[in-house]
């Protein structure tokens, strides 16, 4: 497990805690961020680890913060390595979890048998989620690209999008986290959005012309 800062200043820090070792056979494992925002004393875990990697994540997670201090967890799909483990997570923390409303019942269901009511539904339209009284991240609605209840989150300061499934690759990684060749990069995330993006029919951007009658073979030509 591999730890570093996205951005720091004052009173609010961005962390990546990400494991992009290899198994002890050799085979790369599936890469995975979790994510540390932190804004004085309380912090945000965004994507928490399932039980394959929770230890090596909660080792990480001491270098910043206590388990104390974490008074939110973001859960961005219902996929099993997310939600795997939530029953340790709200075993070990305080921390309200925050799912879209699509899989509030999905994650009730993995062997949680108490602290349910600290388990709550992210609204359609996403939402604010506040980290003092004058500061909150963006949670925002990413539905169908990957999941029905995908979610994105934006921390207006940092102006870092959680993408979440968005941009991600599960093979032919460099192992470097930071991208230094997109147009090499585009290839490698190319055969993942193809097959979970497959319901866009039209790109309609801000700030150029809209994309129609998009076919998957094109798309990341």
């Amino acid at each position: 497990m591999h730890d570093m800062t996205l951005y720091e200043s004052k009173n609010h820090i961005l962390v990546c805690l990400y494991d992009n070792d290899r198994d002890p056979g050799g085979q790369p494992r599936t890469w995975g961020n979790q994510y540390l925002i932190k804004r004085n004393n309380k912090t945000i875990l965004l994507h928490p680890a399932g039980l394959n990697n929770m230890a090596r994540v909660l080792v990480a997670i001491h270098k910043y913060t206590s388990l104390d201090q974490i008074s939110d967890i973001i859960v961005s799909n219902q996929n099993p390595e997310t939600i795997q483990a939530m029953a340790s997570w709200l075993m070990l923390t305080k921390a309200d979890v925050h799912i879209s409303n699509v899989w509030v019942k999905s994650l009730q269901e993995c062997d949680i048998t108490t602290e349910i009511d600290r388990i709550h539904g992210i609204p359609d339209g996403g939402m604010n989620l506040a980290l003092d009284d004058y500061y909150g991240i963006q949670i925002i609605p990413a539905y169908f690209l990957n999941s029905e209840g995908h979610i994105n989150v934006y921390d207006p300061e940092s102006k870092i999008l959680f993408s979440g499934i968005i941009g991600s690759a599960t093979t032919n990684l460099t192992g470097d986290l930071f991208v230094e060749n997109f147009n090499q990069h585009i290839q490698h995330i190319k055969p993942f959005h193809q097959r979970y993006t497959s319901g866009i029919i039209k790109l309609a951007p801000r700030h150029c012309e809209i994309a129609k009658r998009l076919k998957q073979s094109t798309l990341f030509k």
